[in-house]
């Protein structure tokens, strides 16, 4: 769901996040062309080698809630002095029954079209995933450990782990900054 915000906040269609097809037959092509390389190449291309660089410093507020809090009184009290007495009444109105609403039990078949799991509908048996461990592919120094999953429709996930051991400790704390960013990132091929 929160995918399609990062679409959606820049006035693009809450959808397009969950149109993998084409950026899936893209990383197909273009792992066809150049091997597995595609990853290798964008670390390399966007952290590496990347010379952009941004500072960011943030200071904290003392008052910021408050001066929220004081803006949003505000622009309700302007909002409030801008309406009729008709306007204010519908509104209370509104409220009321909606409140109401929310306050009342759901009918009987309102209730039933929820779908629910019984505990007889839970498999009882682990399911086991052989994972197969290959070191140095390629000659590379990596060790990628990989299992084969069901079936997922024709779509590859991947996770990515990175030897962090050598971010200074006073480091780690940005390391969410990168996680969040490359994550977002991996998206976009």
């Amino acid at each position: 769901m929160l995918g399609s915000m990062s679409k959606w906040i820049y006035d693009k269609s809450p959808t397009e996040a969950l149109k993998f097809e084409e950026p899936l037959a893209e990383l197909k092509a273009t792992i066809a062309e150049s091997g597995s390389k595609v990853f290798q190449d964008m670390i390399r291309d966007f952290l590496l080698e990347n010379s952009h660089r941004t500072t960011v410093e943030m200071y904290p507020s003392k008052t910021l809630e408050e001066e929220q809090l004081n803006a949003e009184k505000d622009k309700l009290a302007k909002m409030k002095e801008s309406m009729s007495e008709d306007d204010l009444k519908q509104i209370i109105d509104k409220t009321v029954e909606l409140k109401k609403i929310q306050a009342s039990e759901d009918p009987p078949e309102a209730r039933a079209t929820i779908p629910s799991l019984e505990l007889e509908d839970l498999k009882r048996e682990v399911t086991e995933y052989p994972i197969e461990v290959t070191e140095n592919v390629a000659n590379s120094g990596i060790t990628l450990v990989q299992h084969e999953l069901g079936s997922t429709s024709g779509i590859a996930y991947a996770s990515l782990a990175v030897d962090v051991s050598g971010i200074p400790l006073e480091d780690v704390p940005f390391s969410p900054l990168y996680t969040d960013h490359d994550g977002d990132r991996s998206r976009r091929v």
